[in-house]
């Protein structure tokens, strides 16, 4: 019985730390997954920093990927932190196991000890032969060979046992080592990352400072942003109620034709919406069924103006407001459609550049900001389609206005794209 209890405590130890370690790998691969999307981050905002600041002036746009930086810089930081830990944790339920595992095979090793001492005193004492042998009955000879061969296999087993935890404590001491050996690189890697964070927040202050000093400029940059959004909304809000306009003069031409024929008119119409034909209803619903999974319209970039009212990062009591997302990307970068709709404007604003509007059944989405147009009114298009190129300013900010509208209602754009 007490052979037995060893082996299952040993086989207990093995399955729990094989449990636990598949556990601990799940999340390190979660962890490591994480810090490689980080580390992709950071590498796409230092090629956007680097051609922002060639311009070697002082920007918005520069201090907005500054920013974005510092925050991914922290982000890894805490990866790394949870990286640490989640090693910590392995590393002492390893330890666990190492002594553990050495506890068992002292056990093991004097058991077999014993085991042989008592089979060699015995062989002393009495031969085999005469042990077998001086049985008085048939029945007693049986019993004293099936005793011998109990012995026999279970010193056998006593030495797999042995041999198991002897490969297995080697095993979890080498793993132990890796564990700690990739610990000390994590903390080398942490205090490089904090060398990098404590540059990036002096270049943050720097910056700041120098803007500071150009208050006069930035709040013209303000107002001149104010007017060309505005004028890009009037037209945005006129197309759209064009599109309203003739939707309901056809629903109108369609229910007077079904009457005429008795028939019933195939247009949907609902208490403010648009009126639609089947297609465009089937269209509507797809898109609104994919809100949060539609591609970027540009490869690389980040949010650098979100949806709404936001105050401005340096001048005290000003406000912006933005009616879709600016998106902070590369130079040329090329700007594609989130999804299929159909092309129904193509125009060019003052302080914008152009834009380029599609229908997508109720919805409508707009790129603007744009340097080059690939796309023509009345153009059906699908999703991921070319649509434009983006334009860089005079600040060397190359930045994409992306807008989603329902009807008359603006959207939060973020809200319908992947998350990044």
């Amino acid at each position: 019985m007490r052979h037995l209890s060893v082996l299952l405590l040993i086989l207990f130890l093995s399955g729990s730390y094989a449990f636990e370690s598949i556990a601990q790998t799940k999340t390190k691969a979660q962890l490591e997954k994480e810090k490689q999307e980080t580390q992709k981050k950071i590498a796409e905002y230092e090629k956007i920093l680097q051609q922002t600041t060639q311009q070697k002036r002082n920007t918005i746009g520069q201090l907005t990927i500054v920013a974005k930086q510092l925050e991914a810089r922290a982000n890894l930081i805490k990866n790394i932190n949870n990286e640490v830990s989640s090693l910590n944790r392995e590393i002492d339920e390893t330890q666990m196991l190492v002594d553990a595992l050495q506890s068992d095979l002292r056990k093991l090793k004097a058991e077999y000890a014993q085991m042989v001492y008592h089979s060699s005193k015995s062989n002393r004492d009495i031969g085999v032969i005469t042990f077998l042998f001086s049985a008085q009955t048939f029945r007693e000879l049986y019993m004293r060979l099936k005793y011998m061969q109990q012995y026999s296999d279970a010193r056998k087993k006593q030495v797999k046992q042995i041999e198991r935890v002897s490969q297995d404590l080697a095993l979890q001491v080498q793993k132990l080592e890796e564990n700690r050996n990739q610990k000390q690189a994590l903390l080398g890697e942490e205090r490089q990352q904090n060398e990098k964070l404590q540059s990036l927040k002096r270049d943050q202050e720097a910056i700041v400072s120098n803007l500071n000093k150009k208050e006069k400029e930035l709040r013209q940059e303000v107002e001149d942003r104010k007017v060309a959004l505005n004028r890009l909304n009037k037209q945005i809000t006129d197309i759209i109620n064009e599109e309203i306009r003739k939707a309901e003069a056809e629903a109108r031409r369609k229910a007077e034709a079904a009457k005429k024929g008795g028939e019933k008119s195939n247009i949907t119409t609902k208490p403010g919406s648009m009126p639609m034909a089947p297609e465009a209803v089937a269209l509507s619903n797809s898109f609104a069924g994919n809100k949060g999974k539609f591609p970027w319209p540009v490869g690389a970039g980040f949010i650098s103006k979100k949806f709404g009212i936001t105050p401005h990062p340096t001048l005290k009591g000003i406000e912006e407001s933005n009616d879709g997302v600016d998106i902070q990307t590369n130079p040329d970068a090329e700007v594609k459609s989130v999804y299929s709709g159909e092309v129904i404007a193509v125009r060019t604003i003052p302080g914008v550049g152009a834009f380029v509007m599609i229908k997508h059944g109720e919805y409508f989405t707009v790129y603007s900001k744009l340097k080059k147009v690939y796309v023509k009114p009345g153009q059906a298009i699908e999703a991921n389609a070319l649509v434009g190129v983006v334009y860089t300013d005079k600040n060397g900010v190359s930045e994409l206005q992306f807008q989603v509208w329902k009807g008359k209602d603006k959207l939060n754009p973020e809200l319908w794209l992947l998350r990044r």
